[in-house]
């Protein structure tokens, strides 16, 4: 778990072939968000506001639901050429969304991506106060994640989007 109550999940069941890297943000911001906007909308519904108050209301949040789950797939066994990547990420709420992925990605090269994506701020401080250090070592990490060999991503994957 990090400080602001967002953590990671990170699971292996058979080195490089079964691999569940997931990051969840601050479940908690996303119940106050909600919460907040239904007490703004009953408040609405009853004429206590205006359309305009209710807009104001809602575009004055000091909490963010923006930040998606990220989740990192990799399966072998469940590898499907046109169905179901060996790897991929699932970025939301919708389970069928799979984003296609070359790499095998370990879960320090996952964590540093979510960290510079979602902390960029506590990166950009740590790294000028010593020299690129989390740069370095996200370069180096991800030089360590192999691609996925053509048994698992086939010439017509290869030929479509997809994260490398």
């Amino acid at each position: 778990m990090l400080f602001d109550k967002s953590f990671f999940q990170f699971s292996e069941m058979a080195k490089e072939q079964e691999v569940r890297l997931a990051y969840f943000p601050n479940p908690y911001s996303f119940s106050e968000s909600l919460a907040h906007r239904q007490a703004a909308n009953e408040m609405l519904e009853r004429s206590e506001i205006s359309l305009d108050e209710f807009e104001q209301i809602i575009s004055e949040e000091t909490f963010s639901c923006d930040i998606p789950i990220i989740r990192y797939d990799l399966s072998q066994k469940q590898y499907c050429e046109m169905r179901h990547p060996t790897a991929h990420f699932h970025i939301g709420f919708f389970s069928e969304n799979r984003w296609p992925s070359r790499r095998v990605m370990t879960p320090m090269s996952f964590f540093l991506k979510v960290l510079r994506l979602y902390y960029s701020g506590l990166w950009d401080e740590i790294d000028q106060k010593q020299g690129n250090c989390l740069d370095e070592l996200y370069r180096t990490e991800i030089a360590k994640c192999p691609l996925v060999t053509e048994d698992y991503f086939s010439k017509t994957e290869a030929q479509r989007f997809f994260f490398t």
